[in-house]
């Protein structure tokens, strides 16, 4: 469909379930304490009553205010909740397992490789550990390529947050998508969007007006100096070529099936958040950590010292304890025969539950890894790094890690063979090169976890002096990310470096031939025998 051209809902009301969704794992993701309040429907910054009368309900609604983070301060207590970010390294971790290591693109023509091997080592590789954390954090992500020639001499990729794109499919393919930015908020709660469809071959753009929850009226392009440049490309429908036939626009999923919403035909493609499950289980580990934090507050040292110890600081002013005064003039309760207790500096410090909530934080911690799919090796948990000495003995302890790697590789390998294609024909299209040919164009994805250099050494050293390895397949094996070019370079050095040694080699073989005919008899060279030298000989 076109984009509107008069005034509806939005974002459209059939996406707002998703978006609710979205808006929780983005509070867990980013871990701000006021958007997890927001989400649960707590009040971060107003003491209310221990328990609202939402608590008790039911529904969505109730169910999420009964949550921990839905539980506001009781009255006259502060905030005191703490937050542990562990959906933050999980998203991080699902994005350092897919592409911590250099990613390959290959096509028949090697002049098609050779520019996709730059491409990916100037800040594409980065955008898509970017890309690849957003995708687990929220559920998917939108990529596409995109160019100004007034700030770059080549186009890049974009990602783009599932929450601010329509989808549009087919048979579960994305055929359309609408991308749409806030631009300005008013004081008279004026909103100004700016939305960009994209279609097969051409990219609309339209600017309007509207509020919080309408879309507005359509207002021309050069009416906010955000989109003003936009006017002097497109075509008299809003609409610009991209120079790419297919859809520009790609959608990763992080996993399917999403289960919330698999019998809706518009929601049911979009992915699920390693986050889906364990919502919960983060909301409990938060409870427990700000538990420990308060026996921590809690339990601070605290003196307790008799009114005749406080300093009088004046009419009006208090009085204050002084820890570091080393001596005291005569006070009447001294002069007693006993004293008492009351007269008495006592030292008041409660217990800290370390072992406890250690465990039950460890507890929800690895039940929180083990349901959203990864090793808790992989995060850290009860290994010892030292003992790690190859890439299998990783993998092998991280398994689980690395079958939900492999599961994810699946969804982003072919979007990234159609979002690459895609990018050198806009990129051609929009600096005027010589369109390059992606027949052929394949990803690989290298392995998430490398073996050390001595390993690596030893065994191309076993290999090579076996005859099992030549000289480029060892260049390759020690350095992964070279390029072919300087993969044969360095082949060149070595080699030349044996011809020079192969000549020495050679005449110290003949040397040795020519000792054949000297006379067995004659004593060879060396240290005296050690009878000699007791002889004294």
């Amino acid at each position: 469909m076109p984009l509107p051209d008069a005034s509806v809902p939005w974002p459209p009301r059939d996406f707002e379930p998703y978006r609710n969704k979205v808006a929780i794992w983005d509070a867990w993701w980013t871990g701000d304490p006021e958007l997890l309040a927001a989400a649960y429907g707590g009040s971060p910054g107003t003491p209310q009553a221990a328990f609202s009368p939402l608590q008790y309900a039911g529904g969505v609604g109730g169910r999420l205010a009964r949550f921990w983070w839905g539980r506001p301060p009781s009255q006259g207590e502060p905030q005191a909740k703490a937050h542990v970010p562990l959906a933050s390294d999980i998203a991080r971790a699902s994005a350092d397992l897919l592409f911590s290591e250099p990613l390959e693109a290959t096509a028949d023509a090697q002049a098609t490789t050779d520019y996709l091997d730059v491409v990916l080592g100037d800040g594409m590789q980065a955008k898509l550990l970017e890309a690849a954390e957003i995708a687990a954090g929220l559920g998917g992500v939108y990529l596409r390529p995109a160019y100004n020639q007034l700030v770059a001499n080549a186009a890049w990729i974009e990602a783009i947050s599932p929450d601010h794109v329509i989808p549009e499919w087919i048979s579960g393919h994305l055929r359309a998508g609408t991308l749409w930015r806030v631009l300005e908020r008013t004081s008279d709660r004026t909103v100004v969007r700016h939305l960009e469809r994209h279609e097969p071959g051409w990219t609309v753009h339209g600017l309007y007006v509207g509020s919080d929850s309408e879309l507005g009226r359509p207002v021309p392009l050069t009416e906010h100096e955000e989109t003003a440049h936009l006017a002097d490309f497109v075509n008299a429908d809003g609409a610009v070529e991209t120079g790419y036939p297919g859809l520009a626009l790609r959608y990763v999923p992080n996993m399917r099936p999403s289960k919330p919403f698999r019998r809706d035909p518009l929601l049911a493609p979009l992915g699920q958040s390693d986050l889906a499950d364990i919502e919960g289980l983060l909301d409990q580990l938060d409870e427990v950590h700000s538990s420990w934090m308060r026996d921590i507050r809690l339990a601070k040292g605290r003196i307790i010292v008799p009114e005749n110890y406080l300093e009088v600081l004046g009419p009006g002013k208090g009085a204050r304890f002084d820890p570091d005064r080393e001596a005291y003039s005569a006070l009447p309760g001294f002069l007693d025969a006993n004293p008492g207790e009351h007269n008495m500096i006592t030292v008041q410090q409660f217990a800290i539950r370390v072992g406890e909530h250690e465990a039950t934080e460890r507890n929800i911690i690895t039940q929180a890894l083990r349901t959203a799919g990864y090793s808790a090796q992989t995060f850290g948990d009860g290994v010892d790094a030292t003992t790690m000495a190859t890439a299998t003995e990783v993998v092998a302890r991280e398994r689980r890690s690395f079958i939900t790697r492999n599961r994810k590789i699946q969804y982003w390998r072919p979007e990234l063979v159609a979002l690459l294609e895609a990018y050198l024909a806009i990129d051609a299209y929009a600096y005027g090169r010589p369109p390059l040919d992606p027949t052929g164009l394949a990803v690989e994805f290298a392995d998430s976890v490398s073996e050390d250099q001595i390993t690596v050494a030893q065994t191309v050293q076993t290999l090579r002096a076996a005859g099992a390895m030549s000289v480029e397949t060892a260049i390759r094996e020690v350095h992964p990310d070279w390029t072919d070019v300087q993969v044969a370079e360095e082949r060149e050095r070595i080699l030349d470096d044996e011809r020079r040694v192969a000549p020495a080699d050679l005449a110290r073989t003949i040397g040795n031939l020519g000792d054949d005919d000297e006379d067995p008899d004659d004593e060879p060279d060396g240290p005296p025998d050690v009878e000699d030298e007791r002889s004294g000989s």
